[in-house]
């Protein structure tokens, strides 16, 4: 089960912990931080998606702390030139740049307002 539900949701968990991290590879880090410890649970938990969007969530979030506790940052500028899930920084049909707009809207929420967004994204909203 952790399997398929890795290969049905990976983008969707990889955005919702670079929402978090801003940095690609931190957000692959916490998506397979998260994965290791939904591989080593005893038992099936009772939703498993909702569950593993709450792990990557909650891994990006203690990966934040680490990093902001050492003060690290990624080599070069901050996510430049990396790519996120195949899309470059800044390609030609617009999509970096638009994600881009979309960080910078989601960074004007509170953290309870971004987490709504993330979950209706992911259709882990119960009110939709």
């Amino acid at each position: 089960w952790v399997v398929e539900l890795y290969r049905q949701h990976r983008r969707g968990l990889f955005l919702t912990a670079w929402n978090v991290l801003r940095c690609p590879s931190l957000a692959e880090d916490a998506v397979h931080t998260a994965f290791v410890r939904l591989a080593e649970l005893q038992a099936r938990p009772r939703e498993p998606k909702l569950y593993a969007f709450r792990a990557v969530r909650n891994a990006a979030l203690d990966l934040a702390k680490v990093r902001g506790r050492r003060r690290e940052e990624p080599f070069g500028a901050e996510g430049q030139g990396e790519e996120i899930e195949g899309l470059p920084a800044h390609d030609a049909t617009g999509e970096g740049e638009l994600l881009s707009a979309a960080a910078t809207a989601l960074e004007q929420l509170d953290e309870a307002e971004r987490e709504v967004v993330e979950l209706t994204v992911n259709g882990l909203y119960p009110g939709k």
